[in-house]
């Protein structure tokens, strides 16, 4: 084969990628897309493996967004009333899980990525994520010690009922947010704090307890 055959076979399979990444698919065995209960408009649900299911339940809408999922397993669960705009919502490897809570907002250009086996993202109800956002359960690379032994693995993330992340903001693997708490517009929170606190800064701090917030 030549350069010149290689290089309309390299630029066949860009072609063909980027028509792919504009459809929904599914790639492998015993994958369920259920989405009777909620409404899917101008999104994409791109599954690869076996095994993985997205539940949409009553109420539920996932609007100009992506579900993508790679690997075996997998669990994604829009639940009623959330409002998923814009977004990404991305699963790699295998048993994970994310989940996204009644009349839960996540805005525009926000990415939520569940990443390595066993891990879980839980995103509470009555919650709002803004623009930009991320929450990462693992750092998609691994980083070892000498011995080569890895120092990084996945550790799941829990926002609780009633989270603000403001703009820009930033959620590390291994946090917990308790309820009812806001996060300032570009944080990076990297440790789990408590109930009605205000935080911020990189790395995120409290800046006040004994607050709430409304819509």
């Amino acid at each position: 084969m030549n350069l010149r055959e290689i290089g309309i076979l390299r630029k066949a399979y860009y072609i063909w990628r980027n028509i792919q990444n504009r459809n929904s698919y599914k790639h492998g065995k015993h994958n369920i897309i259920d989405c009777k209960g909620g409404q899917k408009v101008n999104s994409r649900i791109q599954i690869t493996g076996n095994g993985n299911k997205v539940v949409m339940e009553k109420g539920a809408l996932l609007l100009n967004s992506l579900i993508k999922i790679s690997g075996n397993n997998n669990r994604v669960v829009l639940k009623a009333n959330s409002y998923v705009s814009g977004a990404e919502l991305w699963v790699e490897n295998n048993n994970c899980e994310l989940s996204i809570g009644e009349r839960t907002f996540v805005g525009h250009h926000s990415h939520l990525a569940c990443t390595e086996d066993g891990s879980k993202l839980h995103v509470g109800c009555d919650g709002m994520i803004s623009s930009y956002v991320q929450v990462r359960t693992g750092d998609s690379h691994s980083i070892v010690d000498m011995e080569g032994n890895r120092i990084n693995k996945a550790q799941s993330v829990f926002i609780g009922n009633h989270c603000w992340l403001g703009e820009g903001s930033k959620v590390l693997k291994g946090v917990k947010l308790e309820g009812d708490d806001v996060v300032s517009t570009g944080a990076i929170v990297t440790k789990s704090f408590g109930r009605n606190v205000l935080i911020g800064g990189v790395p995120a701090r409290v800046i006040k307890e004994g607050v709430n917030w409304r819509s």
